[in-house]
């Protein structure tokens, strides 16, 4: 299974009951707690964390995680964990939290999976970085009860001042600008994460218009894509314009937000629907995030993409109609859509940002526009001469967010 977000690194942070996996806050169900140079946290979360990969048997008082062929089981009270059946001494004691079973994840990590793991209580003081060290604590690393440890794939597991700072700002609550969540999808079993903005005029409790952006297909990049190819200039048009900004996650792999292939939809297994469908419950359950955090007027959401997130930007108003208000699918085609789907666009506004040098030809755009006022929708075009596929939106974006309110 291929998916737009695989974790790096993970930090925990001791009496927190956030991780971090990579930039992105995880809620865990209880905080972790200090153990010598590790920390504790719920097995539960942890198999999250790392799942699908990680499967988990959670018994009352016992765990057995497996994963890249290595099994190890834990129990409550013991210090021993049993790698593939054999015992392993661990310096900490598994046990019982508030109905939770708690591992200490170092070492688990360490010895049962092979993983990169650090953490503050291995570090000398030479190794924290001036800002680290805090006015308080000139000369030493930082005290038990803010233990971090940090899990990795790769050798080089951070723990420096930039990492220290973040987590303090979250820590104290970062109210406005861009917000790293996540939540987690029962359907893959995965972990999924999204991005928020919430410009600093935002008052609690009162309802503020929503813009969702789609991303493009390009692997490396999921909800990230926006800020790659718009620098700032997106976060600045909600500023302007008062709207909270959501890069939502297509889950799984040029999903196309769930517009599955013709082929897909006539023959295509179980499997293959449920790998296409995720795409459309990614950025169902990313707006419904939003909504729990913040008060968001349902009837002032707005919808927005690029190239495959154009193409979810023309299908998610199909199958979720009256959700959106207006919309903005830049560098999208409407090939792949089914007739069914375009007539249910009939009386949606549109304006269709696209570059004249688009990769996969201008000519495509232009019958796309055809035929969606063909279908009654109200569509106003967007041209960004010598634009092209990927960032030719971003030269209108200020165009977007005016038609956007010519739509309020």
């Amino acid at each position: 299974m291929n998916f737009y977000y695989n974790r790096e690194t993970l930090h925990f942070t001791a009496d927190w009951n956030i991780a971090l996996t990579d930039r992105y806050q995880y809620r865990m169900a209880g905080a972790a707690l200090a153990t010598g140079h590790d920390l504790l946290v719920p097995a539960k979360d942890l198999q999250r964390l790392y799942s699908p990969e990680m499967k988990i048997q959670l018994s009352e008082e016992e765990a057995v995680f497996v994963m890249n062929g290595r099994t190890v089981r834990v129990e409550a009270g013991s210090n021993r964990m049993f790698l593939n059946g054999n015992p392993v001494h661990l310096s900490a004691e598994c046990r019982m939290e508030n109905g939770l079973l708690y591992v200490p994840v170092g070492q688990l990590m360490s010895l049962g999976f092979e993983k990169n793991v650090r953490s503050t209580g291995e570090l000398t003081p030479t190794y924290i970085s001036p800002e680290a060290k805090g006015i308080n604590n000139p000369g030493g690393i930082l005290p038990d009860e803010e233990m971090i440890v940090a899990v990795s794939e790769h050798g080089d597991c951070p723990i420096d001042g930039a990492l220290l700072r973040y987590i303090d700002l979250i820590r104290r609550g970062k109210r406005y600008g861009e917000q790293y969540c996540t939540y987690w999808m029962d359907g893959p079993q995965k972990v999924v994460p999204y991005i928020t903005y919430i410009p600093t005029s935002y008052q609690p409790g009162e309802p503020s218009k929503m813009v969702v952006f789609l991303h493009g297909g390009s692997y490396d990049l999921g909800e990230k894509y926006a800020f790659r190819f718009a620098g700032h200039k997106l976060q600045m048009a909600c500023e302007k314009y008062h709207y909270i900004l959501l890069c939502a996650n297509a889950c799984t792999l040029l999903s196309s937000y769930g517009n599955m292939p013709p082929h897909i939809q006539a023959c295509g297994t179980e499997e293959e629907k449920k790998y296409y469908q995720w795409g459309d419950d990614s950025v169902m359950q990313a707006i419904a995030e939003v909504k729990k955090a913040y008060a968001i007027d349902e009837k002032h959401i707005y919808l927005m993409g690029n190239s495959m997130g154009a193409g979810g930007t023309f299908y998610l108003p199909t199958v979720h109609p009256g959700m959106f208000r207006a919309l903005a699918p830049g560098a999208g085609s409407l090939k792949v859509m089914c007739p069914e789907h375009l007539e249910a666009l009939d009386g949606m506004p549109i304006i269709y940002p696209a570059g004249t040098e688009d990769d996969f030809g201008f000519d495509h755009i232009l019958e796309s526009r055809d035929m969606l006022t063909a279908a009654g929708a109200e569509v106003e075009m967007a041209i960004v001469g010598g634009g092209h596929h990927l960032d030719a939106w971003v030269d209108v974006i200020d165009d977007i967010f005016r038609f956007f309110e010519k739509h309020a």
